[in-house]
C-alpha cells in the first residue's frame, strides 16, 4: 500500500497518521510538517530485523543541513532507556537492540521537535512465538 500527499496543505500541516496489521503491528506518524519543512534538521526513521541475529536496528536519518538530536523511548518491553540519537547534516544515526528477551515484541517511540514516530509489534523469525505479553497493560 502506499499513497502521497502534501502535509502542509492541511491542518496547517499537522498530520497524525496510524497503520494497524497483523500481530500488533503498528506504526504511528506525528508530525508539524510545516515546521520540519522550514528546519534546518530534518529527521526520518526507519526500523530494520535482523531475526537470525534476534537483532532490530533503528536507523534515523537526517537529510537536513544542520545537526539534530532524536529521543527513543521504550513504552513496553524494556525498562532502560531512554536512548539519546545525535545525527549529523545528511547523515544516519543507528541503534541497535537484541529482542529475545522480549520473545521478539518491540514498542518505542522516536521524538524531536515536531517530530514523532511509533513503532510495535513482533519480530517475526519463522519459529513459534508467545502472544504479546504487554497485551493487558496500557499503553496509551
Amino acid at each position: 500500500m502506499s499513497d502521497v500527499w502534501d502535509a502542509t496543505q492541511a491542518d496547517y500541516g499537522n498530520y497524525d497518521l496510524c497503520v494497524y496489521s497483523t500481530n500488533g503491528f503498528f506504526r504511528s506518524f506525528r508530525s508539524d510538517a510545516a515546521t520540519l519543512s522550514r528546519g534546518a534538521f530534518k529527521p526520518e526513521v526507519a526500523v530494520f530485523y535482523q531475526p537470525g541475529a534476534g537483532q532490530m536496528s533503528l536507523n534515523v536519518y537526517n537529510t537536513g543541513t544542520q545537526a539534530g538530536q532524536v529521543v527513543v523511548r521504550s513504552n513496553a518491553y524494556r525498562s532502560d532507556g531512554p536512548w539519546t540519537v545525535d545525527v549529523r547534516p545528511r547523515a544516519v544515526g543507528r541503534l541497535q537492540w537484541n529482542l529475545e528477551k522480549s520473545t521478539n515484541w518491540y514498542d518505542f517511540t522516536v521524538q524531536s521537535t515536531g517530530f514523532e514516530r511509533r513503532f510495535a509489534g513482533r519480530m517475526e523469525t519463522g519459529r513459534p512465538g508467545l502472544s504479546d505479553p504487554a497485551m493487558s497493560r496500557d499503553l496509551a
